[in-house]
């Protein structure tokens, strides 16, 4: 790995994605959708559509997305906010959306592409590809 490759990956801010909230919000409206057409008995449903609604809350349908200062350091090493961690897996098939990141310790985090500039996020892909 070269010197100038970790220098540009130094330091990037995450901004708050997009996408992961418009994620988290289709989810929502299917989930209440089909529990609404369903033929389950209203007590359930609203007992269902009560656990949907605070999971929707908690942001909790899909990995919770990176924010902060990011640094990608060799070896498989992802620092946000000043914290280093081991990456177990970093899923690259969907990274043309989003990055989903597994740390040593079984966390999962979603790093989404607008979340950073285009070139920086091609950057971390293409950092994450070389670890692999």
């Amino acid at each position: 790995m070269s010197l100038t490759t970790l220098a540009r990956c130094a330091n990037l801010n995450l901004a708050h994605s997009s996408y992961a909230h418009f994620a988290n919000t289709v989810v929502l409206v299917f989930a209440m959708w089909a529990l609404i057409v369903s033929s389950i008995p209203l007590v359930i449903t609203l007992y269902l559509a009560l656990i949907v609604a605070a999971l929707y809350l908690k942001g909790s349908f899909f990995p919770a997305p990176l924010k902060g200062k990011l640094t990608v350091k060799p070896g498989n090493i992802l620092e946000v906010n000043n914290q280093s961690n081991s990456i177990r897996h970093a899923q690259l098939a969907y990274s043309w959306l989003a990055i989903l990141i597994t740390y040593s310790d079984g966390k999962r985090y979603c790093l989404c592409r607008d979340s950073l500039c285009e070139a920086d996020y091609r950057r971390v892909v293409a950092e994450l590809k070389r670890e692999q």
